[in-house]
């Protein structure tokens, strides 16, 4: 007799438990031994053994160490989730627990976050009429969107003034208006 899809047995619900979560096989594996498709051994693991999930336990030595490796070798939290080979949001919620840090600059998710310096600011805010985002961003290295991005800050947080464009002079009372 043909078992119906949803039919799901107590021997089969076990069978998929040892050796899915005690044994540590793989789905694919753990459907191998009991000549059962991936997707049953998945769906039956999901449906029935929720509460035993494959998640790596943290230990305190563990947690000591990457706080150790934040604080002490001042390393970046995804450098430091590569090496203990953990995920980057598993390392930043561990050092914002046990430091109470959360506002860092190495928390941003952002690949290539640069701090801006005084310098740079002083020349964004001398030069943005007179040249481009594009030659700005030229001659500071930085991206164009950056430098927007800065250009747009600097607008909102001390009121400078536009860029000027082309046509009657007083467009930018028209524009302000």
């Amino acid at each position: 007799m043909k078992r119906c899809k949803k039919d799901v047995t107590l021997g089969e619900i076990k069978d998929i438990e040892y050796l899915f979560y005690y044994e540590n096989l793989s789905a694919y594996e753990t459907a191998k031994i009991l000549e059962i498709k991936k997707g049953r051994v998945d769906n039956i693991s999901h449906k029935y053994l929720k509460n035993q999930r494959k998640r790596k336990k943290i230990d305190t030595e563990e947690k000591n160490k990457i706080v150790k490796m934040f604080e002490e070798k001042h390393l970046h939290y995804i450098t430091i989730a590569q090496k203990m080979k953990r995920s980057k949001y598993t390392v930043r919620n561990i050092i914002r627990e046990e430091t109470g840090n959360y506002n860092n600059n190495r928390f941003i998710f952002k690949n290539s976050r640069k701090i801006w310096t005084k310098e740079e600011f002083d020349y964004v805010r001398k030069n943005y009429k007179e040249h481009t985002a594009k030659e700005i961003a030229r001659t500071l290295g930085r991206s164009e969107v950056a430098v927007f991005t800065k250009i747009r800050d600097l607008r909102k947080n001390e009121k400078i003034d536009y860029k000027p464009r082309g046509g009657h002079p007083n467009f930018r009372i028209v524009l302000k208006l």
